[in-house]
């Protein structure tokens, strides 16, 4: 019996390939001319993430499920589920980062006093003057205004000379104007101050991702769970705040005609304060805990929406 099992599973393992190979081959020549002009498949699930905090592909025009989004922290936008088709469930959205910690702040010696923060902020470079002209250049000007100088007596003793720009009436007015530029000029060369660096405290939770949208039949994706907020310093008089907790992903929209919305995912935890050393120290303020993703509404004709997601709680010391 054992034996007869075992046949037959191998014997169907082996009629299942040539028609999987059959079936890829049909799909490739459905999705070609769709993949080719619209960049998205006609039937076909979408792939899920793969690099930290990247988006689920979206499913196919005509019938396909989401990708799911990949976990980690994204800067540019949170890992969202992808897309359904016209007939399919959106895919689910990662959850968001964790906060980094907050950096440690040096030792206060005596009683009562304030230790300093983990990064302080950068100093204000202060703006520099343009360098003044060089000593040969001042004799060259200065020689070019005797002769212009003298040129002006000649000119008014033995009369006027053509092509000549001294006996043009609003000569006095050019020099204004060029004295004027040259002010301008000088004042350019002072550079403005640089900005501070900013200091560093627990770093926030990263936002979860959206769930995906469903197409006409469908049940959206779920939104995903903010990130954990990040502790605050340890070391000092003083402790540091820790982060506030990422907000919760927002559930993705149900079908347009037939589906349930994708439920709000719950917010992130808030970070642990920092705890203070020495006598007569205070310890850090725990971070506030995110808020909760919002439901997304249901089908047209019938479906219910998502509940939103639970708020985060604050972590206290």
């Amino acid at each position: 019996m054992t034996r007869a099992g075992a046949s037959y599973a191998s014997a169907e393992a082996v009629s299942a390939t040539p028609l999987q190979l059959l079936e890829q081959q049909v799909l490739g020549l459905i999705n070609a001319p769709a993949q080719a002009i619209l960049g998205r498949p006609l039937i076909g699930n979408g792939a899920d993430g793969a690099a930290p905090g990247e988006a689920g592909a979206p499913g196919g025009l005509l019938y396909g499920n989401g990708g799911n989004g990949a976990p980690g922290l994204n800067p540019v936008w949170p890992a969202a589920g992808g897309a359904a088709g016209l007939i399919g469930n959106g895919g689910i959205g990662a959850a968001g980062g964790v906060g980094a910690a907050g950096g440690a702040g040096a030792t206060a010696d005596g009683c009562g006093e304030t230790a300093g923060l983990g990064v302080m902020a950068g100093p204000v470079r202060p703006g520099a003057w343009s360098k003044r002209r060089e000593r040969g250049q001042r004799r060259q000007r200065r020689r070019r205004r005797m002769v212009w100088r003298r040129g002006r007596r000649w000119i008014g003793r033995y009369g006027r000379v053509h092509h000549q720009r001294f006996h043009r009436r609003d000569w006095r007015k050019r020099g204004q104007r060029r004295r004027r530029r040259t002010d301008v000029r000088r004042r350019r060369g002072r550079g403005n101050g640089g900005a501070g660096g900013a200091g560093l405290f627990g770093g926030n939770g990263g936002t979860g991702g959206s769930g995906g949208a469903a197409g006409l039949f469908g049940t959206g994706g779920a939104g995903a769970n903010g990130g954990t907020g990040g502790t605050g310093s340890d070391i000092g008089a003083t402790g540091l705040d820790g982060g506030s907790g990422g907000a919760g992903g927002a559930g993705g929209s149900g079908g347009v005609l037939f589906g349930n919305g994708g439920s709000g995912g719950a917010g992130g935890t808030g970070g642990t304060g920092g705890s203070a050393t020495g006598f007569g120290s205070v310890g850090g303020t725990g971070g506030a805990g995110g808020t909760g993703g919002a439901g997304s509404t249901g089908g047209l004709l019938y479906g219910s929406g998502g509940a939103g997601g639970a708020g985060g709680r604050r972590r206290r010391r």
